[in-house]
């Protein structure tokens, strides 16, 4: 299966619209997608991070904004999840291994 007419791909392996953030590779199914995520990642992942904060209650170290990141790329992908990383790919979201530290803010 191969790209539509429309330039859609539903098999995401197959894909050549892909955003690189740091060591990870998103894969999307249609460049419509893709230009959402870029555009929406810069404020909507700050947002989000910053409402972590707010809703946890204690300062956050930055790793927390890779999470907000996926949230986007969940957000948006609708046709699936392909990530590739530094362990592989990742082809559903049960498979992801999240690692974040939480700094301590002195009273």
């Amino acid at each position: 299966m191969s790209k539509t007419r429309g330039g859609v791909y539903y098999n995401l392996a197959e894909s050549t619209y892909k955003y690189k953030h740091k060591n990870v590779t998103f894969v999307f199914s249609s460049d419509f997608n893709k230009r959402r995520f870029e555009r929406q990642i810069k404020d909507f992942a700050k947002e989000e991070f910053n409402r972590l904060e707010y809703i946890l209650g204690f300062e956050l170290d930055e790793s927390f904004m890779d999470i907000a990141i996926l949230k986007i790329y969940q957000k948006i992908e609708s046709r699936g999840f392909y990530i590739i990383g530094e362990r592989g790919v990742i082809k559903c979201q049960s498979d992801l291994m999240l690692g974040a530290q939480v700094r301590k803010v002195n009273n």
